[in-house]
Protein backbone atom coordinates (compact mmCIF):
# COMPACT_ATOMS: atom_id res chain seq x y z
CA UNK A 1 0.00 0.00 0.00
CA UNK A 2 1.25 3.48 -0.83
CA UNK A 3 -0.30 6.73 0.40
CA UNK A 4 0.17 10.36 -0.69
CA UNK A 5 -0.44 13.16 1.83
CA UNK A 6 -0.35 16.85 0.93
CA UNK A 7 2.10 18.97 2.90
CA UNK A 8 0.27 21.89 4.55
CA UNK A 9 1.66 25.39 4.86
CA UNK A 10 3.20 26.68 8.06
CA UNK A 11 0.89 28.71 10.27
CA UNK A 12 1.26 32.34 9.18
CA UNK A 13 3.41 31.50 6.14
CA UNK A 14 1.54 30.09 3.15
CA UNK A 15 4.72 29.81 1.08
CA UNK A 16 6.52 27.26 3.27
CA UNK A 17 5.53 23.64 3.98
CA UNK A 18 4.99 22.38 7.50
CA UNK A 19 7.38 19.42 7.63
CA UNK A 20 5.96 18.22 10.93
CA UNK A 21 3.27 16.38 8.97
CA UNK A 22 5.96 14.29 7.26
CA UNK A 23 7.43 13.40 10.65
CA UNK A 24 4.03 12.58 12.11
CA UNK A 25 3.00 10.37 9.19
CA UNK A 26 6.30 8.48 9.38
CA UNK A 27 6.24 7.96 13.14
CA UNK A 28 2.57 7.06 13.23
CA UNK A 29 3.42 4.23 10.84
CA UNK A 30 6.43 3.12 12.89
CA UNK A 31 4.49 3.11 16.15
CA UNK A 32 1.71 1.05 14.60
CA UNK A 33 4.31 -1.39 13.25
CA UNK A 34 5.84 -1.72 16.71
CA UNK A 35 2.40 -2.42 18.15
CA UNK A 36 1.86 -5.11 15.49
CA UNK A 37 5.35 -6.59 15.01
CA UNK A 38 4.33 -9.57 12.89
CA UNK A 39 2.42 -7.69 10.17
CA UNK A 40 4.92 -5.61 8.18
CA UNK A 41 7.49 -8.18 7.07
CA UNK A 42 9.40 -6.28 4.39
CA UNK A 43 9.77 -2.54 4.82
CA UNK A 44 8.38 0.93 5.34
CA UNK A 45 9.70 3.65 3.05
CA UNK A 46 9.05 7.35 2.57
CA UNK A 47 9.90 9.93 -0.06
CA UNK A 48 8.98 13.53 -0.73
CA UNK A 49 7.49 14.48 -4.08
CA UNK A 50 6.17 17.68 -5.61
CA UNK A 51 2.61 18.39 -6.58
CA UNK A 52 1.08 17.70 -9.97
CA UNK A 53 -1.39 19.19 -12.42
CA UNK A 54 -2.14 15.79 -14.00
CA UNK A 55 -5.87 15.22 -13.58
CA UNK A 56 -5.73 11.80 -11.91
CA UNK A 57 -2.38 12.12 -10.14
CA UNK A 58 -2.42 11.27 -6.44
CA UNK A 59 -0.29 14.40 -5.90
CA UNK A 60 -2.64 16.73 -7.79
CA UNK A 61 -2.91 20.17 -6.21
CA UNK A 62 -0.25 19.57 -3.55
CA UNK A 63 1.60 22.81 -4.30
CA UNK A 64 3.92 22.58 -1.28
CA UNK A 65 4.83 18.95 -1.84
CA UNK A 66 3.62 15.46 -1.03
CA UNK A 67 4.62 12.95 1.64
CA UNK A 68 4.59 9.50 0.03
CA UNK A 69 4.77 6.46 2.31
CA UNK A 70 4.70 2.83 1.23
CA UNK A 71 4.31 -0.14 3.54
CA UNK A 72 5.08 -3.67 2.35
CA UNK A 73 4.68 -7.20 3.61
CA UNK A 74 4.94 -10.72 2.24
CA UNK A 75 2.16 -12.67 0.56
CA UNK A 76 2.06 -15.14 3.46
CA UNK A 77 1.16 -12.48 6.03
CA UNK A 78 -2.30 -13.34 7.43
CA UNK A 79 -4.71 -11.39 5.27
CA UNK A 80 -7.00 -10.22 8.08
CA UNK A 81 -4.03 -8.87 10.04
CA UNK A 82 -2.75 -6.97 7.01
CA UNK A 83 -6.15 -5.46 6.17
CA UNK A 84 -6.70 -4.32 9.77
CA UNK A 85 -3.23 -2.79 9.92
CA UNK A 86 -3.61 -0.88 6.66
CA UNK A 87 -7.08 0.33 7.56
CA UNK A 88 -5.94 1.66 10.93
CA UNK A 89 -2.94 3.36 9.37
CA UNK A 90 -5.00 5.03 6.64
CA UNK A 91 -7.65 6.09 9.15
CA UNK A 92 -4.93 7.95 11.02
CA UNK A 93 -3.48 9.59 7.93
CA UNK A 94 -6.91 10.71 6.73
CA UNK A 95 -7.46 12.51 10.04
CA UNK A 96 -4.60 14.96 9.49
CA UNK A 97 -5.59 18.64 9.29
CA UNK A 98 -3.88 21.89 8.41
CA UNK A 99 -3.49 24.91 10.73
CA UNK A 100 -7.00 26.07 9.75
CA UNK A 101 -8.57 22.79 10.80
CA UNK A 102 -9.21 21.59 7.24
CA UNK A 103 -8.54 17.95 6.32
CA UNK A 104 -5.35 17.50 4.33
CA UNK A 105 -5.85 16.09 0.82
CA UNK A 106 -4.53 12.55 0.59
CA UNK A 107 -4.94 9.73 -1.90
CA UNK A 108 -3.56 6.24 -2.52
CA UNK A 109 -1.30 5.24 -5.39
CA UNK A 110 -3.58 3.94 -8.17
CA UNK A 111 -1.46 0.86 -8.86
CA UNK A 112 -0.92 -0.27 -5.26
CA UNK A 113 -3.29 -2.08 -2.88
CA UNK A 114 -6.32 -0.03 -1.80
CA UNK A 115 -9.41 -1.94 -2.95
CA UNK A 116 -10.07 -3.57 0.44
CA UNK A 117 -10.05 -0.30 2.38
CA UNK A 118 -12.99 1.80 3.57
CA UNK A 119 -13.02 5.60 3.51
CA UNK A 120 -15.31 8.24 5.04
CA UNK A 121 -17.07 10.88 2.99
CA UNK A 122 -17.52 14.47 4.19
CA UNK A 123 -20.33 13.38 6.51
CA UNK A 124 -18.45 10.42 7.96
CA UNK A 125 -20.35 7.78 5.99
CA UNK A 126 -18.15 4.78 5.19
CA UNK A 127 -17.63 4.24 1.47
CA UNK A 128 -16.02 1.42 -0.47
CA UNK A 129 -12.72 2.31 -2.10
CA UNK A 130 -14.19 2.73 -5.58
CA UNK A 131 -17.07 4.84 -4.24
CA UNK A 132 -14.56 7.05 -2.44
CA UNK A 133 -12.41 7.45 -5.57
CA UNK A 134 -15.50 8.50 -7.54
CA UNK A 135 -17.33 10.60 -4.94
CA UNK A 136 -14.52 12.14 -2.91
CA UNK A 137 -10.88 11.72 -3.96
CA UNK A 138 -11.31 12.41 -7.69
CA UNK A 139 -14.85 13.81 -7.81
CA UNK A 140 -13.79 17.00 -9.60
CA UNK A 141 -10.99 15.41 -11.61
CA UNK A 142 -12.86 12.54 -13.26
CA UNK A 143 -15.06 14.83 -15.41
CA UNK A 144 -11.95 16.79 -16.44
CA UNK A 145 -10.20 13.55 -17.39
CA UNK A 146 -13.16 12.30 -19.42
CA UNK A 147 -13.48 15.63 -21.23
CA UNK A 148 -9.76 15.57 -22.04
CA UNK A 149 -10.08 12.05 -23.48
CA UNK A 150 -12.89 13.22 -25.75
CA UNK A 151 -10.80 16.11 -27.00
CA UNK A 152 -7.72 13.93 -27.55
CA UNK A 153 -9.77 11.35 -29.45
CA UNK A 154 -11.40 13.87 -31.72
CA UNK A 155 -12.53 12.04 -34.85
CA UNK A 156 -10.08 9.16 -34.31
CA UNK A 157 -11.56 7.34 -31.31
CA UNK A 158 -14.27 7.70 -28.67
CA UNK A 159 -14.22 7.28 -24.91
CA UNK A 160 -16.56 4.32 -25.32
CA UNK A 161 -14.04 2.64 -27.62
CA UNK A 162 -11.32 3.19 -25.00
CA UNK A 163 -13.67 1.82 -22.36
CA UNK A 164 -14.34 -1.30 -24.41
CA UNK A 165 -10.63 -1.97 -24.86
CA UNK A 166 -9.06 -0.94 -21.55
CA UNK A 167 -11.68 -0.89 -18.77
CA UNK A 168 -11.72 -3.41 -15.93
CA UNK A 169 -14.08 -3.87 -12.98
CA UNK A 170 -12.44 -1.14 -10.95
CA UNK A 171 -12.34 1.44 -13.71
CA UNK A 172 -15.94 0.62 -14.59
CA UNK A 173 -16.92 1.30 -10.98
CA UNK A 174 -14.83 4.45 -10.55
CA UNK A 175 -15.51 6.14 -13.89
CA UNK A 176 -18.96 4.85 -14.82
CA UNK A 177 -20.58 3.92 -11.51
CA UNK A 178 -20.83 0.18 -12.14
CA UNK A 179 -21.40 -2.11 -9.12
CA UNK A 180 -18.44 -2.28 -6.79
CA UNK A 181 -16.21 -5.30 -7.56
CA UNK A 182 -15.48 -5.92 -3.85
CA UNK A 183 -12.04 -5.64 -2.33
CA UNK A 184 -9.84 -8.24 -3.94
CA UNK A 185 -6.68 -9.14 -2.07
CA UNK A 186 -4.35 -12.09 -2.54
CA UNK A 187 -4.65 -14.54 0.33
CA UNK A 188 -2.05 -17.14 1.34
CA UNK A 189 -4.49 -19.93 0.42
CA UNK A 190 -4.61 -18.60 -3.15
CA UNK A 191 -0.90 -19.08 -3.67
CA UNK A 192 -0.64 -22.86 -3.82
CA UNK A 193 2.11 -22.70 -1.22
CA UNK A 194 3.51 -26.21 -1.66
CA UNK A 195 3.65 -25.87 -5.43
CA UNK A 196 5.40 -22.50 -5.25
CA UNK A 197 7.78 -23.75 -2.57
CA UNK A 198 8.79 -26.70 -4.77
CA UNK A 199 9.47 -24.39 -7.71
CA UNK A 200 11.64 -22.13 -5.56
CA UNK A 201 13.64 -25.11 -4.27
CA UNK A 202 14.21 -26.35 -7.83
CA UNK A 203 15.30 -22.88 -8.93
CA UNK A 204 17.75 -22.50 -6.03
CA UNK A 205 19.13 -25.98 -6.67
CA UNK A 206 19.73 -25.03 -10.29
CA UNK A 207 21.58 -21.88 -9.25
CA UNK A 208 24.12 -23.77 -7.13
CA UNK A 209 24.47 -27.07 -8.94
Amino acid sequence: MEWNIALPSQAGNDAKPDWRIAQKAWWDAILLMEANPSVVRITLEMRIMGGSDVFLAAQRGNNLGTVVIEVLTTLITPTDDWVKFCQKLVDGWLAYKNSSGMQLPSRPHWAKQWSYLKFPDANGKQLTATEWFRQVAFREEIPLFMDALKKIGGDDFTVEELRSRFANQYLESIFWGAPDPAGDIVRPDDLGGKRIGTKIKKWLKGCFS
